[in-house]
C-alpha cells in the first residue's frame, strides 16, 4: 500500500489540498478561524459558568417545598429573591462549534479510506490511496497579536532538553510544540461515549506549551516542584521553558487576535517565521476581540471590633439606649477594601513598568508574596470568639491597615441608605496599589438621626427605635466601566435595542442605571 498526498501546486504553492475547499478548516496551511459561523472567541470561562449555574439552580430547587398545588418556602429564613452567579474571566478561548460532528466525520472518512486500502483480512484492495490536508492534520500551533504590539508571537514556543536517562545523555532544543485533540470518557466502564469540548485551545496569559511556573498539588495535599513524568519504554525526560521576552501580556482592555498553523502527521506546519502568512486574509485569523473583566468587584470586608453582642451579628450592629436621654452606648465596625489574587491584578497591569508590560516589575516579587499570604486573623488587634462565637473574629483597634493585595478596582468605598438628607459617602479606598485605606464605622445613640466622616471614621446617630439599612459596596471610576465585561455586553444590546426600536424611547448609554434595568 502506497498512500500518496493531493497537492496544490503553483503561484509559490506547495501544499496539501483540501478534499473540499469550502468545507475544510483548512487552507494554505492554517486553520480557517475567521469563518464566524464555524469559530469564535469566547471571553468568559463556560465551564465554571455552567457548573455555577447549576448549583444555583440546586439552590434555588431546594429553597422551596411543594405544598398542595403551589410553592412554598421551605423556612422562614428561605431567601425571597437570589442573586444570578456570576461570570469570570479565564483568558481567552477559541471554539469550533459542532467540533464533536466533524470529529464524527473525520471518524468516518478514516473508516471509509481504510475500507478501500483493506478488505476484512487486512489484505490489500489497490495499490495506492489518496490523502488530502484534512486527513493529515495532527494538531495545531497558535499565535496571538496583541493590537498594541505590530508583531505575531508564538503561543508554542519552547526551549528545553531531552534527558536520555539510561546514559545520561541529554539533548538541547528550541522548537514548537503543539496542540493536539483530547477527548475525554466519563470514567464509568460501561459509558463507551468520548466526549470532545468545543474549545481548541485557551489563552490565560502563559504558553500553551510549557507547564506554568509553580508547585502542583499533590494527591496528599500539599505542594510541591512537579517531577518529569517517566515511561519506562521510553526513558526519557524533558525539560522546557518558555523563550525570554516571547510571549505578549494578557491584559483587560487590551485587543487580541489569534491564528493557527496546521501540523502534519510528521510534526511539521508552516513556520512561524515564514514572510508569507497571508497578513491580508481575515478569514485565517479571528476577529480582534478586547480581553475585559468579567469577575464582580466584590463588596468590602465588614469585621468586628468588639465581641458581638446579643441581637448582633457581622453585618447586624445593635445599640440598646439605658434612658429616654440616650447613652453612650456604640457599636463599631472596620470597613476594608476587597481582596484580589495576583492573577487579577497582574491582568490589570498593576506589575507592568510600562504600559506595554515589557518588563514587568520584579522588584514587587516580595511584596507580592507577603501579600498575597497575608490573612485577617494576623492583622493588628485580632482576637477569636469565644463559645457559640468561636468562629467569629474581632479586631480591637481604632483602624486596621491593608495588608493584602486589594483589587485595583476598589477605588472607594461606597456606603448608601445613611440618615440625613445627604444618603451616600464614598470614601477613599485605594491609593497607588497596593496601598489601601479602611474606615471605622462607628454607630452611637443620638436624640436625633444623623452622620459625619471625619479621620477615618463615620460617625451614624440613631435615636431610640430607629432603624437604617445600609448598603456597603465598592465604587471603581468612571473610566473603568469599560474595562467591565457585563458593561461591554449591555452597550451592544441597547445598541442593538436602539436600532431595532427607532420608535421608543432610546437607551441612553451615558446612563447606566437605565441601561442596566
Amino acid at each position: 500500500m502506497l498512500p500518496r498526498t493531493r497537492c496544490l501546486i503553483g503561484g509559490n504553492r506547495f501544499e496539501a489540498a483540501p478534499r473540499d475547499a469550502d468545507a475544510s478548516d483548512v487552507d494554505r496551511g492554517m486553520l480557517r478561524v475567521g469563518l464566524g459561523d464555524r469559530f469564535t472567541v469566547v471571553p468568559v470561562d463556560p465551564d465554571g459558568g455552567a457548573l455555577l449555574s447549576r448549583q444555583f439552580a440546586d439552590n434555588v430547587t431546594r429553597s422551596r417545598v411543594v405544598d398542595g398545588s403551589r410553592l412554598k418556602k421551605r423556612s422562614a429564613a428561605s431567601a425571597d429573591r437570589f442573586s444570578l452567579p456570576a461570570l469570570r474571566s479565564a483568558g481567552l478561548s477559541v471554539a469550533r462549534s459542532g467540533r464533536a460532528t466533524e470529529l464524527i466525520k473525520a471518524f468516518d472518512r478514516a473508516a471509509e479510506a481504510n475500507s478501500a486500502a483493506y478488505d476484512q483480512n487486512g489484505n490489500p484492495r489497490s495499490a495506492t490511496l489518496d490523502l488530502y490536508a484534512d486527513d493529515l492534520v495532527r494538531g495545531h500551533r497558535w499565535d496571538v497579536r496583541d493590537l498594541a504590539d505590530p508583531s505575531w508571537r508564538s503561543l508554542m514556543a519552547r526551549e528545553g532538553v531531552y534527558v536520555f536517562e539510561r546514559d545520561g545523555q541529554s539533548v538541547s532544543t528550541a522548537e514548537e510544540g503543539q496542540v493536539t485533540l483530547a477527548p475525554s470518557t466519563s470514567g464509568d466502564t460501561d459509558d463507551t461515549d468520548l466526549y470532545l469540548g468545543e474549545s481548541l485551545m485557551r489563552r490565560a496569559g502563559w504558553s500553551l506549551a510549557v507547564d506554568r511556573i509553580g508547585r502542583a498539588l499533590q494527591p496528599d495535599g500539599t505542594l510541591a516542584d512537579p517531577e518529569p513524568v517517566k515511561d519506562e519504554d521510553f526513558p526519557f525526560t524533558t525539560r522546557f521553558t518558555v523563550p525570554p521576552g516571547s510571549l505578549p501580556r494578557l491584559r483587560f482592555g487590551h485587543a487580541y487576535t489569534f491564528r493557527a498553523r496546521a501540523v502534519d502527521l510528521a510534526g511539521d506546519s508552516v513556520s512561524f517565521t515564514q514572510q508569507d502568512l497571508f497578513p491580508n486574509e481575515t478569514g485565517l485569523r479571528t476577529p480582534e476581540v478586547t480581553y475585559r473583566r468579567f469577575d464582580p468587584v466584590p463588596p468590602p470586608h465588614v469585621l468586628l471590633r468588639k465581641p458581638q453582642t446579643v441581637g448582633e451579628s457581622v453585618n447586624r450592629m445593635v445599640i440598646r439606649s439605658e434612658n429616654a436621654g440616650g447613652s453612650t452606648a456604640e457599636s463599631h465596625r472596620h470597613v476594608l477594601p476587597p481582596r484580589t489574587s495576583q492573577a487579577i491584578a497582574e491582568q490589570h497591569g498593576m506589575l507592568d513598568a510600562d504600559a506595554s508590560g515589557h518588563p514587568m516589575r520584579t522588584d514587587l516579587y516580595q511584596l507580592l508574596a507577603t501579600r498575597d499570604a497575608a490573612r485577617l486573623e494576623d492583622l493588628p488587634g485580632a482576637h477569636q470568639g469565644t463559645g457559640a462565637n468561636a468562629d467569629t473574629w474581632f479586631f480591637d483597634t481604632d483602624s486596621l491597615p491593608v495588608t493584602y493585595l486589594p483589587d485595583p478596582l476598589a477605588r472607594q468605598l461606597l456606603i448608601r441608605g445613611l440618615p440625613g438628607s445627604t444618603t451616600e459617602l464614598a470614601a477613599p479606598a485605594l491609593g497607588s496599589w497596593p496601598e489601601a485605606s479602611s474606615l471605622r464605622l462607628r454607630l452611637i445613640s443620638g436624640t436625633s438621626d444623623g452622620w459625619s466622616w471625619a479621620g477615618g471614621v463615620l460617625k451614624v446617630a440613631v435615636a431610640p427605635g430607629h432603624e437604617y439599612r445600609l448598603l456597603l459596596s465598592s465604587r471603581f471610576a468612571d473610566g473603568d466601566l469599560n474595562m467591565m465585561g457585563v458593561w461591554d455586553w449591555i452597550k451592544r444590546w441597547a445598541t442593538a435595542w436602539n436600532a431595532a426600536h427607532p420608535s421608543s424611547t432610546p437607551i441612553d448609554l451615558d446612563r447606566p442605571e437605565q441601561a442596566a434595568r
